[in-house]
């Protein structure tokens, strides 16, 4: 789905603070907007014009044939919908489509809605050594080898 770099960023900035530490905190969100616009795999469920989820992440130039999810957000008014596993979904089929080995992604330990849709949607927790955040819980998807 092709959205706009001015979509994505009002977007982002809506859903800012629903992050425990806010993305803006992080890096700046017009940035990150076009960095996604540019190099993300980009899927977003529209209400109108207006972008209510979005699972963004990273499906080509990846380290070891793994996609990353970098961010999975729901506008609090549109939650319940089911939107953030469809877009995943769609996220996940995409890679598979382009023959990765897996998908990975950090979600804070304390979302329990969050661990428990990644846990229906078949990611496991995955533990690395040196893991750069060890506060989150980190999940992957593996494919297949018959996808």
């Amino acid at each position: 789905m092709n959205v706009t770099t001015a979509q994505l960023e009002r977007f982002l900035r809506k859903v800012d603070n629903l992050f425990p530490v806010p993305l803006s905190q992080k890096c700046d969100l017009h940035s990150l907007a076009e960095k996604f616009n540019e190099k993300a795999t980009v899927c977003a469920q529209l209400n109108g014009e207006e972008i209510v989820a979005l699972a963004a992440g990273y499906t080509d130039n990846v380290v070891e044939n793994r996609g990353y999810l970098s961010v999975v957000a729901t506008l609090p008014e549109a939650q319940g919908n089911g939107y953030a596993s469809q877009l995943i979904r769609r996220f996940l089929d995409i890679a598979a489509q382009k023959n990765l080995k897996a998908v990975h992604l950090y979600a804070d330990r304390r979302n329990e809605p969050a661990l428990a849709m990644y846990h229906r949607l078949g990611f496991v927790e995955w533990e690395m050594p040196d893991e750069p955040r060890e506060s989150d819980v980190h999940f992957i998807f593996e494919f297949s080898k018959e996808n």
